[in-house]
């Protein structure tokens, strides 16, 4: 692995679920569905984060948190990343976990849940996953027009190395960009991680440079 000084923005990708639509999709039994009331919706918005960034200090925060299927909107396959269709909560599968501590990725920990499908059965053999690892603001690049094709400012960002903690996983300032390293990208690879995404940071925002896993 390069030391932290010979590193650049090369070295870091954003990673993401595929959200297919046909994957198992559950939410939090405590916020779910369309909320209309905005301090019901200030507070599961700081519930959400609580659970992503690791932060459990939030006293709507019980373990183990509930999930249930969608009624209506649920796919049927369980893949190895459940994705609740929010860029900011994934659950991951007993193999997934298994394949981040083998790997000694570095920057998450997981919370206990229990899964239940529509019907009520309890499903077993998935984790909620937070985010522990940091680093600073998102920056963007500023690119002429005719090297980005099409606009200035489109694609490719950074962040101030300085402010990483150096983790594998980690969250940047003010955002929910979820930042991964080469180790990282290395782990989805070997054990054939499904239904994840990962592209450049320096590439970020073109859709021709998305790297998928099935």
């Amino acid at each position: 692995m390069k030391s932290k000084k010979d590193l650049s923005m090369n070295d870091f990708y954003v990673f993401s679920s595929c959200n297919y639509l046909t994957t198992f999709y559950a939410s939090t039994e405590k916020y779910c569905g369309i909320i209309h009331d905005d301090e019901t919706r200030r507070k599961a918005r700081a519930y959400i984060k609580g659970l992503f960034s690791g932060d459990y200090s939030n006293e709507d925060i019980t373990f183990p948190v509930v999930y249930r299927e969608d009624p209506y909107e649920s796919g049927k396959k369980f893949r190895d990343i459940l994705d609740n269709r929010c860029s900011d909560m994934y659950l991951i599968s007993d193999r997934f976990r298994q394949a981040l501590e083998e790997s000694g990725i570095t920057g998450w920990k997981c919370y206990p849940i229990e899964l239940y499908d529509k019907k009520g059965n309890k499903i077993d053999g998935y984790h909620g996953l937070s985010i522990i690892g940091r680093a600073g603001r998102m920056q963007r690049y500023e690119r002429p027009p005719l090297e980005l094709g099409y606009s200035p400012d489109s694609y490719g960002y950074y962040f101030d190395l300085s402010t990483w903690d150096g983790s594998d996983m980690f969250i940047l300032e003010a955002s929910r960009f979820l930042i991964v390293t080469q180790a990282f990208v290395d782990m989805l690879r070997k054990y054939k991680i499904t239904a994840c995404t990962y592209i450049k940071l320096t590439d970020y925002g073109d859709i021709t440079k998305y790297k998928r896993i099935h």
